[in-house]
């Protein structure tokens, strides 16, 4: 394993070495003999470079969870990060004009129990972990209600969002699509994230998610687009074929799991849920033969010895070996082979803290909602 000099954070150390450690993550092995994944290049890489260039918010906070999901298409609200920091507001066709095909597209999907200042931070730390000595991307947070409801037992909260997660798979699935298809995408989600990751997939393939159907695809063909299931918080079987996500693999032409069996947060989860002997972030792919095919997509990487119990973000992002390993499926480029071009980054990009917007004016950063409230969002 590289060692990393004394004396330095976690990030310089992480800025002054990670194209070795890239280079070193590359050649592991993959988990229990899994394949590891060809060399992938969806797009050529950009003349752009210093890392982050856009960073936009699609804000789901205010759409409905479980029922009638087509008239919450037009609830959904776009921002973009500015120079100071805050989040202007955008249309939706202002965010699907400036895609840009040479600038890959990271979705980052958090997991449970943020409110909108905090996922607006765990995007940060994802933003300020990759750094700039990569190639230019852009950034898209997906923010949706995941607040811990008051009046209500943790494991009903932790059931009621699994399914919510299922329905913001409707919602990232039908702007997928309105998407320019020639866009090479990254799908990133952490923890009840990666089950809208999945979902949203299989939308895509079969035009259902959580029991009801999308609208008329506008780009049906293939796209570059590849996934990182982060602590994944759902059902290794989910993702079988045959299973309610089994057609997910068909739309990617990778796939990264990060397993972690110490992971307390996971071994709670899955006391809570039905998902105890084969939950994916704990023992990864269940039975991967079924795959067929398919299982030359998939990579599965044990995090524990960098890890422990942990299954916060934050933990993931100050872990220079852990990164390493994610910025292959975080990035649509191969990063250690990326050569690194000096160009000034938009000012708009810089990681700040500035939560001045309406949304978090009315929730506050770490509030409840009440449990009235949730339920009429149902």
């Amino acid at each position: 394993m590289l060692k990393l000099p004394r004396g330095r954070t976690c990030l310089a150390r992480f800025a002054a070495f990670w194209p070795l450690a890239v280079l070193a993550a590359a050649a592991e092995p993959t988990v229990e003999g899994a394949p590891a994944p060809a060399s992938v290049a969806h797009a050529s890489t950009p003349a752009r470079g210093c890392g982050l260039q856009e960073f936009w918010m699609v804000n789901t906070r205010f759409t409905p969870t479980s029922r009638q999901l087509e008239r919450g298409i037009e609830r959904i609200r776009y921002s973009r990060r500015v120079a100071n920091g805050t989040f202007a507001a955008r249309t939706r066709d202002d965010f699907l004009a400036g895609v840009d095909r040479s600038l890959p597209t990271l979705f980052l999907v958090h997991g449970n129990a943020l409110d909108y200042g905090q996922a607006i931070t765990n995007a940060d730390l994802l933003a300020e972990a990759i750094g700039v000595r990569v190639p230019a991307y852009r950034l898209v947070l997906w923010s949706w209600p995941t607040e811990h409801i008051r009046g209500m037992r943790l494991a009903e909260n932790v059931r009621l969002k699994a399914g919510w997660s299922e329905a913001q798979g409707y919602y990232l699935a039908w702007l997928i699509d309105r998407i320019d298809p020639l866009v090479p995408l990254s799908l990133a989600g952490h923890s009840l994230g990666a089950r809208t990751v999945t979902a949203a997939l299989t939308g895509l393939a079969c035009g259902q998610v959580a029991g009801q159907t999308l609208p008329a695809r506008l780009h049906p063909g293939p796209r570059p687009m590849q996934a990182a299931l982060i602590a994944p918080a759902m059902d290794g079987t989910m993702l079988l074929p045959g299973g309610p996500h089994g057609q997910a693999l068909a739309q990617v032409d990778r796939m990264l799991i990060t397993i972690n069996p110490r992971d307390r947060t996971l071994r709670r989860f899955a006391r809570m849920t039905s998902a105890r002997a084969s939950l994916l972030g704990m023992t990864g792919l269940p039975r991967k033969s079924e795959l067929g095919d398919q299982q030359s997509k998939v990579r599965e990487t044990a995090l524990t010895p960098w890890l422990g119990g942990a299954h916060v973000w934050r933990r993931y992002m100050n872990s220079p070996e852990v990164i390493v390993r994610l910025i292959p499926y975080l990035l649509c480029h191969d990063v250690a082979m990326a050569p690194v071009v000096t160009v000034a980054a938009d000012p708009s990009t810089a990681v700040k803290r500035v939560p001045t917007s309406e949304q978090e004016r009315r929730f506050g950063r770490g509030r409840q909602i009440p449990r009235r409230r949730a339920r009429r969002r149902a």
